[in-house]
């Protein structure tokens, strides 16, 4: 029936909830630790799209974060159900803290900054 409705397999969170607010901050956290700002993970993302480094489809992917106590950071990619490793980047065998996520990608555009992101060098370049 939510199929039916457009909605894609995945958690949901009520908007404004206590589960959505806590994810929204770990987004933030992910975002500004690894890329500085919003804008620049953003045309990063561009730039690997056009060069076919990444895509997005209707695919559900489970992500295992590993925190490492030497504040590395590992990814493992998998599918849906979480028993197919799909991609992984810099997994170490030491003892870690794992975060497990669901992941919906599709590509987000706000059309009225598209441009931007495309082609104002500011911080990355």
């Amino acid at each position: 029936m939510l199929v039916g409705l457009g909605l894609r397999e995945g958690i949901y969170y009520k908007p404004g909830g206590r589960e959505h607010i806590e994810a929204q901050k770990k987004a933030q956290e992910y975002v500004w630790r690894l890329y500085g700002s919003h804008q620049n993970a953003r045309r990063l993302h561009y730039m690997l799209w056009e060069k076919g480094y990444i895509w997005s489809d209707n695919e559900v992917y489970t992500i295992k974060v590993y925190l490492y106590p030497s504040s590395e950071v590992g990814v493992q990619l998998m599918d849906k159900a979480g028993f197919e490793e799909l991609y992984e980047e810099n997994l170490q065998d030491e003892p870690a803290k794992i975060e497990v996520y669901t992941a919906l990608p599709h590509r987000h555009v706000y059309a009225r900054n598209e441009n931007a992101y495309h082609y104002r060098p500011a911080g990355l370049f």
